[in-house]
C-alpha cells in the first residue's frame, strides 16, 4: 500500500473514530427529563447505605436495657391536629386526587378521536403540477426538447355513502418544436365533474358510518369508565375514612390499657408498701404493664399507616403524606339496624354498574363490527361517471375562451367478485364469536354483581350483630374488672387477676371499635355494589380540558 492510500485511508477513518468517541460519550451518561444516569446506574445494584439517615448513632441491642417506656413517649401525641368530617374528604378527593384527574382526561381524549373519525368526509382543496419533457425520444436526432407542462385544480369531496366527487379544472401546455424557426404551443383547458359510487362491498351509510359509530361507542364506555372510577375513589376515600376512625380507637383503647395497668403497678406498690401482699405482685403488676407496651407500638404504626393513606387520597398541598398532622375524624358512625330487600337492590345494581353499562356498549361493537365485516364480504361494484367541458387554442386565456365549444363523458361499471373470499369470511365469523362470548360475559357479570349485593347485606347484618355482641361483651368485662379490682383490694385476687380482666375489656373495647367501622364500610361496599355512593348529595363532574 502506497502513501497516497494510506493518507485516504486515514482521512476516511478519522470521522469514524470521531463520531465512536461521541457515541461512547453519549452512552456514558444520558439526561431523561431531568434525571441524569450513568451506565452503571442501569448494570449496578448498590446496597442500602443507612449510614446517611441515621439522625442518631445506632446502639446493638445487647447495649439497650429494655424499660417501661411511658405511653406518651411510646406513641407521641401528634403536635398539630386536624379533625374533618367525611364530607369534607370526599369533596376535596374529587377536587385534588390526582387518580381522578387523569382519569377525567380521558373523555376528552375520546371526544378528539370521535372528532377526528367525523372529519374523514371533508372536503379536500388539491393542487398539482408536472413537467416533463421527452426530447431523449422524440427529437433525439434534431436535439429540440418537446416539453408538455400539466397542472390542476379542484376539489375532492368525500360522500356518506361510500363514493367521492371530484370538480377539477386541468391545464395542459404542450410545446413541441419541428425547427428552430418554426413552433407550436398547444394549451389544452378542462372543467370537469366526476362521481365514483360503490354498491354491495363499502357502499351506503352502515358501512361508512361503523367507524364514527364505534367511535362514538368507545367514548361512551370511557365515560362509564370515567365514571366508575369516580366511584371508585369516593369508595376508597370512605373505607380510608373508617380505617383511621378504627385505628384512632384501637389506639385511645390501648392507651386506656396501659393506664389501668400503670394504676395496678401503683396499688400492688402501695399494698407492699403497707405489707399486705408479697413483693411478687410488684413483679406481677410490672409484667402487666409490659404486656401493654407493644399493643400500643402496633396501634400506633397502624394509625400512621392509615393517615398516609388518607392524605395520599386528600393530596392537599399543606397535608402531604411526610407531614406530622393527625387527621381525627369528626363523624362518627351512626349504626341502626337495616331491612333490605336484596331483590330490589340486586335489580338497582344491575342497572346502575357501570361494568354492564361498558359491556353493553362493547355488544353495541361488536354488532357494528359484524355488520361492517358482513358488508365487507360482499362483491364490490362500482358506478363512475365523468363529463367536462374542454377547450383548446393556442394560448392560456383563448383554450379558455373555447372551453365550451366542445364536452365529453363517460359511463363506467365495475365489479370485483373474490374466489373463494375466505379471509373476509374467517374476519366475519371472529366478529360473531366474539360476540358470543361477551353475552357469555355479561350474563356472569350480571350474577357476579348480585352477588357483590348480597355479601354486602350479609356484612352490613354481621357488623350490626358483632357491634350488639361486642357491646354487651363490653359491658360484662368492664363489670369484672371492677369485681377484680375489689377483690384485689382485700387481698381475694393477684394483679394477674386484675390485669387480665383489664386486657379482656380492652379486647372487647377494641372489637367494638373494629365492628362500627366495618359496618360503616359494609355500606361503602353496598353503595360500590349498586354503583351508587354514599351521602345525600349526588356527584357530578365535568370535563378539566373544557
Amino acid at each position: 500500500m502506497n502513501d497516497h492510500a494510506r493518507t485516504i485511508l486515514r482521512a476516511l477513518a478519522a470521522p469514524a473514530v470521531l463520531a465512536a468517541a461521541l457515541a461512547g460519550c453519549g452512552s456514558a451518561q444520558e439526561r431523561y427529563g431531568g434525571f441524569q444516569f450513568e451506565s452503571r446506574d442501569f448494570q449496578q445494584v448498590d446496597a442500602l447505605d443507612l449510614a446517611k439517615a441515621e439522625t442518631a448513632p445506632a446502639r446493638p441491642l445487647a447495649e439497650v436495657s429494655p424499660v417501661l417506656e411511658d405511653a406518651k413517649a411510646l406513641a407521641p401525641p401528634y403536635p398539630d391536629r386536624l379533625e374533618i368530617p367525611l364530607d369534607e374528604v370526599r369533596a376535596t378527593v374529587l377536587e385534588n386526587n390526582l387518580d381522578v384527574r387523569a382519569q377525567l382526561i380521558a373523555p376528552s381524549i375520546a371526544a378528539a378521536d370521535l372528532a377526528a373519525e367525523e372529519a374523514k368526509f371533508e372536503s379536500t382543496f388539491f393542487v398539482n403540477y408536472q413537467r416533463s419533457d421527452a426530447s431523449l425520444i422524440t427529437n433525439l436526432d434534431q436535439g429540440l426538447p418537446a416539453s408538455t407542462d400539466q397542472a390542476n385544480v379542484g376539489v375532492r369531496v368525500p360522500l356518506a355513502t361510500g363514493g367521492e366527487i371530484v370538480v377539477d379544472a386541468p391545464l395542459v401546455r404542450a410545446d413541441q418544436q419541428l425547427s428552430p424557426l418554426v413552433g407550436d404551443e398547444l394549451w389544452q383547458s378542462q372543467l370537469g365533474f366526476s362521481i365514483s359510487q360503490p354498491f354491495l362491498r363499502g357502499g351506503w351509510f352502515d358501512a361508512t358510518m361503523n367507524s364514527i359509530r364505534i367511535s362514538r361507542y368507545q367514548g361512551q364506555i370511557v365515560e362509564a369508565q370515567t365514571k366508575l372510577s369516580v366511584i371508585r375513589v369516593l369508595a376508597a376515600a370512605d373505607r380510608a375514612y373508617w380505617n383511621l376512625y378504627a385505628a384512632w380507637g384501637e389506639l385511645e383503647v390501648r392507651r386506656t390499657q396501659y393506664d389501668l395497668a400503670v394504676r395496678q403497678l401503683e396499688a400492688a406498690r402501695r399494698r407492699v408498701a403497707a405489707g399486705d401482699a408479697p413483693e411478687l405482685e410488684v413483679v406481677r403488676a410490672e409484667s402487666g404493664v409490659g404486656r401493654t407496651v407493644e399493643a400500643i407500638i402496633v396501634a400506633d404504626a397502624l394509625l400512621r399507616s392509615r393517615q398516609r393513606e388518607i392524605k395520599k387520597l386528600l393530596n392537599r398541598p399543606d397535608l402531604p403524606i411526610e407531614s406530622e398532622t393527625g387527621l381525627v375524624p369528626r363523624t362518627t358512625p351512626s349504626p341502626v339496624e337495616l331491612s333490605l330487600d336484596p331483590g330490589i337492590l340486586s335489580d338497582s345494581a344491575v342497572r346502575n354498574r357501570m361494568e354492564m353499562l361498558e359491556l353493553e356498549l362493547q355488544l353495541a361493537v361488536d354488532a357494528s363490527t359484524i355488520a361492517f365485516r358482513r358488508n365487507q364480504a360482499l362483491p364490490l361494484f362500482l358506478f363512475d361517471f365523468d363529463y367536462s367541458f374542454q377547450g383548446q387554442g393556442s394560448s392560456a386565456p383563448s383554450s379558455y375562451d373555447n372551453i365550451f365549444d366542445g364536452d365529453f363523458y363517460q359511463l363506467g361499471l365495475s365489479a370485483e367478485i373474490p374466489i373463494g373470499n375466505e379471509a373476509a369470511e374467517a374476519r366475519l365469523r371472529s366478529a360473531i364469536l366474539a360476540r358470543i362470548q361477551r353475552l357469555a360475559t355479561r350474563d356472569a357479570r350480571r350474577q357476579s354483581i348480585r352477588a357483590e349485593v348480597l355479601e354486602a347485606l350479609d356484612k352490613i347484618r354481621q357488623s350490626w350483630q358483632r357491634i350488639l355482641a361486642a357491646r354487651l361483651e363490653t359491658v360484662l368485662a368492664a363489670r369484672t374488672l371492677e369485681g377484680e379490682q375489689r377483690q384485689f383490694e382485700v387481698g381475694i385476687r393477684t394483679s394477674t387477676d386484675v390485669l387480665d380482666a383489664a386486657a379482656q375489656l380492652a379486647n372487647a373495647q377494641s372489637r367494638e371499635v373494629r365492628a362500627l367501622a366495618d359496618w360503616q364500610i359494609a355500606l361503602v361496599d353496598l353503595a360500590f355494589a349498586t354503583g351508587t355512593t354514599l351521602g345525600g348529595a349526588r356527584v357530578a363532574f365535568d370535563d378539566p380540558a373544557e
